[in-house]
């Protein structure tokens, strides 16, 4: 919405990559690729080292309207969109259950 239209999934991503907006984001994106990374067929990740991606996650994803840059725009995010509202309840639900 802030960005105004995005013409292609191709777009988004360097939208994604390379705006300032988005930077916040970044810290996110590491997870996800340190999360792949642990379950890839070739990987020699341990139940512990899941344990330690996702009690990292579940600590990251804390929003605050005084906080550090992504907990301020991660609260702003929650506060914006309801779909990033019920996306966090489901990835709080999977954290807690993992």
């Amino acid at each position: 919405m802030d960005r105004g239209s995005v013409s292609s999934k191709g777009h988004l991503l360097q939208l994604v990559i390379s705006d300032p907006f988005f930077a916040w984001l970044h810290q996110i994106s590491e997870m996800v690729v340190r999360i792949d990374e642990a379950t890839a067929s070739d990987a020699t990740s341990t139940e512990a080292d899941a344990r330690a991606i996702f009690d990292q996650l579940d600590r990251r994803l804390l929003p605050s309207e005084h906080g550090d840059i992504f907990a301020r725009r991660y609260y702003e995010a929650l506060q914006r969109q309801p779909a990033v509202v019920l996306a966090h309840g489901a990835v709080k639900k999977v954290l807690k259950q993992s």
